[in-house]
């Protein structure tokens, strides 16, 4: 069962904004099978990768805001640890770590004896329902407060993490040959059609070994703190822009938003 760490919540300094991030945390244990990543190059993170787990209140709850997120991303106001990676994993599998061992040193021939669990399919997919709820959640409860309390702009960024104890290998292919690397640390992006709102969203899930966790909680914590200076930094700019696309929104529904 997924829990949720709060990490960082702006201060007052950057009111009208009210940040908030969290990490969902679904830890996993294998000593018999290893976890395999196939990987592809990574491209620059855009607001379509992660569109589950990054919501605001501009311009209107429970919508995703491209223009409001790409704007973040180009001012470096929400810089993200996965442009750390020059690869993404798209696929993985499960392998018995003993029928590798027997098996010859033909990396296809292992990678083709695949155990048949779903333990990596069930953990991501118990995460990202878990961050759908979350923020469909804090937008619900927003929406049940009087107009003079619900005045900021909320935004929301929730990191899906898995915690495996055990052994896991990144796959990637040069020239059509398969390599193979083992890894502490991977990122996975995969799709979910929330529960809540029937939408197909995106998401791209931490994958880190057990003995790499405290040094990835203090790489976020770094980035978090990126985060609240570039904001303050762009205040003024954030808050105009929030401004304006809050009354435009208004305009165009007639009435104010959190009713």
């Amino acid at each position: 069962m997924p829990i949720a760490l709060p990490i960082l919540q702006l201060d007052n300094k950057l009111e009208p904004f009210s940040l908030r991030t969290e990490l969902a945390i679904e830890c996993k244990k294998s000593m018999t099978h290893a976890w395999f990543f196939y990987t592809r190059p990574h491209i620059p993170i855009s607001s379509l990768q992660i569109s589950g787990q990054f919501h605001t209140s501009v311009p209107e709850p429970i919508k995703f805001s491209t223009e409001s997120f790409q704007w973040l991303l180009k001012n470096d106001c929400f810089v993200l640890h996965y442009d750390r990676f020059d690869k993404v994993s798209v696929a993985y599998e499960e392998i018995k770590k003993r029928k590798m061992e027997k098996e010859s040193k033909d990396l296809e021939k292992k990678l083709t004896d695949v155990s048949g669990r779903k333990e990596i399919f069930e953990a991501k997919n118990q995460l990202v329902k878990f961050v759908c709820y979350e923020i469909h959640e804090t937008f619900n409860r927003l929406s049940k407060l009087p107009r003079d309390t619900a005045s900021r702009e909320l935004v929301i960024a929730l990191f899906p993490i898995i915690v495996f104890d055990g052994d896991m290998f990144e796959v990637s292919f040069h020239s059509g040959e398969p390599k193979l690397e083992k890894k502490n640390h991977i990122l996975l992006s995969t799709s979910y059609r929330c529960p809540y709102c029937s939408k197909v969203e995106n998401f791209i899930v931490d994958v880190i070994h057990r003995s790499y966790f405290p040094q990835f909680l203090e790489l976020l914590g770094t980035y978090f703190r990126v985060i609240r200076e570039n904001m303050l930094k762009n205040h003024e700019e954030l808050t105009k822009r929030a401004r304006e696309t809050r009354i435009r929104s208004e305009q165009e529904k007639g009435d104010f938003l959190f009713v």
